[in-house]
């Protein structure tokens, strides 16, 4: 609906960018908590964040990439665009950063879940206000009293 949050000496900052990192560190923070409360090491949960970023930012990519991919692009045109992100691939590509990661530092895996479980959703739905913002996921026109 308006994408641009403000522009500084020529930078634009678009609201997604603000949101997206808004609900990563919100998310962050609600896992540190967690994270603590089921006795998960704050260390490896530090480094676990790289990993996490990572793996969703690359399926989130590559999923967009096999969506939309017609044949006229180069694939790897594509997946530098600078939009372009899917929900789920970020999803899977982090449920696989998280195995992978867990399976290495022998960490309990379904403890880690848990842990992360709130912040996936958290992050999530900073993200869909991000996606409003935009004007990506506006779903369809609606005449009722609570339509925005």
């Amino acid at each position: 609906v308006h994408p641009i949050a403000f522009t500084i000496g020529g930078v634009t900052i678009h609201w997604y960018g603000i949101l997206l990192a808004t609900g990563f560190m919100v998310g962050l923070w609600t896992a540190g908590r967690r994270g603590m409360r089921i006795g998960i090491n704050p260390e490896d949960l530090s480094n676990l964040v790289i990993w996490i970023f990572v793996g969703g930012v690359a399926g989130a990519k590559i999923l967009f990439v096999i969506n939309h991919w017609d044949g006229k692009q180069s694939l790897m045109e594509l997946f530098l665009q600078r939009s372009g992100m899917v929900f789920h691939g970020a999803l899977i590509g982090t449920s696989i950063a998280i195995w992978i990661f867990t399976r290495t530092k022998k960490m309990p895996l379904w403890a880690t879940f848990d842990s992360l479980a709130p912040s996936f959703a958290l992050g999530h739905a900073f993200g869909r206000i991000g996606c409003f913002m935009t004007g990506c996921c506006y779903g369809k026109v609606c005449s009722l009293p609570w339509a925005v």
